[in-house]
């Protein structure tokens, strides 16, 4: 059964969105309810399996690239995801309605370690692999789910083209265990990492000085609300100026929620939300209408899995 927002879980959402961190009392504050209030409220969201959450880091910065597989497969998403969940460098699996059903996210620090991780997967699922396509994702913007929460877009975030960023053993544990354990209080997992509090706190505030950690993320469970979930490909006279245009436009759209520089076959692309299908032509007739594109391909996305 598809669960349904109200006017304060979508209030409590626009608050926490890219800070999952932020206290409940100051969440309170921003819509003036009380906090318990608040608190009991994302309690009942995260149990109802709507938000999840993890941090947004830009592991470009840490001299990591992403490499994206498009695959036609005769696997089902059970079946590949347990091949991949052998490799510790696939990131991401999106699974999609097209011909080409999924997109395997892998990191990697070279071409080298690439081909090595990719032949590695490869040798084992290629007796099922149809077709494939490799391609390099440079830079994402990240926005706000405005179309859901109706908040004004007043911030983003961008990851990839970041030159890579040294690191310590410290550092590289106390990222680790934000990623493991987004919930975790930092006074557990300060002595998880053998560590003071204010030491803990102090290399946080590095890290994001480093532009590694960039913001904490909550994210919105697509299936659970029965969102729609659509990729654009977008072909257009290409010059720096007219993509830096196309991105300020797409940033203007509330759908809009990623924008991907890449190698692929297209100039840009662009995912965006919407309730339905009709909603979804709506957006798309309004994205045409705005810019002389020559070509605009469409994806729906079925499901995504984060495997790292």
């Amino acid at each position: 059964m598809t669960k349904k927002l109200d006017k304060w879980d979508l209030k409590i959402l626009s608050q926490i969105e890219f800070n999952y961190r932020k206290s409940h009392q100051e969440v309170a504050s921003k819509i003036k309810r009380s906090k318990a209030f608040v608190t009991y409220r994302i309690k009942k969201m995260e149990e109802d399996r709507i938000i999840s959450y993890q941090p947004l880091i830009d592991y470009s910065s840490l001299g990591y690239t992403y490499y994206r597989v498009i695959i036609e497969t005769l696997l089902d998403k059970k079946e590949l995801t347990k091949y991949l969940k052998k490799s510790t460098h696939t990131v991401w699996l999106v699974e999609k309605y097209d011909r080409e059903n999924f997109v395997l996210v892998l990191a990697a620090k070279s071409f080298g370690e690439f081909q090595n991780i990719w032949e590695e997967l490869y040798e084992i699922i290629s007796p099922f692999i149809l077709t494939k396509d490799i391609s390099l994702a440079y830079k994402v913007y990240h926005l706000p789910c405005s179309f859901l929460t109706n908040h004004k877009r007043d911030i983003e975030y961008i990851t990839g083209s970041r030159e890579k960023q040294e690191t310590n053993e410290i550092e590289e544990k106390v990222l680790e265990l934000l990623t493991d354990k987004p919930k975790i209080s930092w006074q557990t997992l300060a002595k998880e990492a053998n560590i003071a509090y204010n030491t803990f706190k102090k290399i946080v505030k590095t890290l994001k000085e480093k532009n590694i950690l960039l913001a904490f993320q909550t994210i919105i469970n697509k299936e659970e609300l029965n969102i729609k979930h659509y990729k654009l490909f977008l072909s257009f006279d290409f010059s720096k100026k007219n993509k830096n245009q196309v991105i300020e436009l797409l940033k203007t759209n509330k759908n809009v929620v990623y924008i991907t520089e890449t190698s692929y076959n297209y100039d840009l692309e662009c995912e965006l939300y919407t309730d339905s299908q009709e909603d979804f032509e709506k957006v798309l007739s309004n994205i045409k209408t705005n810019y002389p594109f020559r070509r605009i391909v469409v994806s729906q996305m079925k499901t995504e899995v984060k495997l790292a």
